[in-house]
């Protein structure tokens, strides 16, 4: 155990991380029809889906 964290191992970790970017690509989306210009949502857009393929998200789905 260190700073009070127990039974959370790497593994959670990184589960809990592709989670979340599953969940964040939502934003450039919200931005977007938001009337946010390509310039300002399109780089938030390609770093997700990038990770997203990077981590291998879609076997969570």
């Amino acid at each position: 155990m260190k700073r009070g964290v127990k039974n959370y191992s790497w593994d959670d970790l990184c589960r809990d991380y592709r989670l979340l970017l599953i969940w964040r690509v939502h934003l450039p989306v919200w931005d977007q029809v938001n009337g946010s210009t390509r310039d300002y949502w399109r780089p938030k857009m390609q770093c997700l889906a990038d990770a997203y393929r990077d981590w291998d998200c879609a076997a969570l789905l």
